[in-house]
């Protein structure tokens, strides 16, 4: 509980390195200062105030994702969160066992995932 409203800055050795990053629990409504984590894995922003999908234009980059929790979020009461979602992720996760809230992608969901651009 840090109470931060935006993701946090990080050094130039962090963007190189990271590979986990948790921010729950927080009031973060935007996601930019991710663009450029080029390693990270694991990404958990559960419980934060992010209304609109939009907001996660930053992912679209990220190819090395393996498991994004937006649980407790506003956009994960979206009747259709996961595809909305799954259009802000990059296209080359549909060939891993990515995680999205804690559940697996199905079928569907990687067919869908693998049609981005």
């Amino acid at each position: 509980y840090n109470k931060l409203e935006t993701v946090p800055r990080f050094n130039r050795a962090a963007y190189r390195t990271l590979q986990k990053l948790v921010l729950k629990n927080n009031y973060i409504d935007d996601l930019s200062g991710l663009q450029g984590l080029d390693c990270l894995a694991e990404l958990d922003l559960s419980w934060n105030c992010l209304s609109d999908h939009t907001a996660l234009w930053p992912l679209e980059t990220m190819t090395t994702l393996v498991c994004v929790n937006f649980e407790g979020n506003p956009l994960a009461h979206h009747k259709n969160h996961r595809v909305l979602t799954l259009r802000h992720l990059n296209a080359s996760l549909a060939e891993g066992k990515f995680v999205l809230d804690k559940e697996p992608l199905t079928k569907n969901e990687k067919i869908i995932l693998s049609e981005n651009r």
